[in-house]
């Protein structure tokens, strides 16, 4: 397909630049130190979108997810995108395609029931869909981190040699 010929393109042309350009696979092996900095920003953008905002003399946080959703008919279409977005990071982050369609659930509950022209804009103030994908993201990463660690301290006997050193002994 396309994709291919891209990075087929890509790779002869340029190939120091080919990897960078690639398409992510789901669960592309991404350092701890870069998988930190992706929560980190999605964190941020997921504040931005629910919980910018504080509404004088309560506790209740609005995002631009609940401000821009009271355009009718554009609103929600458009802040599906960067929740969309934050999806697409988990599934670089290896995230289960089950988890992946559990994300893809709320951002479709958010988008669909948002559209509708009070409860919608109800649903926005209360149901923060993107602070509870956020909350999934980091479930996954920290339990990634926690199998790695107990990889690598309690079983390293398990560890195979590279695949040049299995064949000089």
């Amino acid at each position: 397909g396309l994709r291919s010929r891209t990075r087929l393109w890509l790779a002869i042309s340029m190939p120091d630049k080919a990897s960078r350009w690639a398409w992510p696979r789901h669960g592309e092996v991404i350092e701890p130190e870069g998988q930190q900095a992706i929560l980190r920003r999605l964190e941020w953008l997921a504040w931005l979108l629910d919980a910018r905002f504080g509404i004088p003399g309560t506790s209740w946080r609005i995002g631009w997810d609940s401000l821009v959703g009271l355009i009718p008919g554009v609103g929600d279409v458009v802040s599906m995108a960067p929740a969309l977005y934050i999806v697409w990071q988990g599934y670089r982050l290896g995230v289960p395609r089950l988890t992946l369609l559990r994300m893809l659930g709320w951002v479709t509950l958010d988008t669909v029931v948002g559209s509708t022209p009070i409860a919608g804009d109800v649903l926005d103030v209360f149901l923060k869909t993107n602070l509870i994908n956020m909350g999934i993201l980091r479930r996954h990463v920290r339990q990634l981190h926690e199998q790695r660690a107990t990889l690598e301290h309690t079983t390293p006997h398990i560890r195979r040699k590279p695949r040049l050193e299995r064949y000089t002994d």
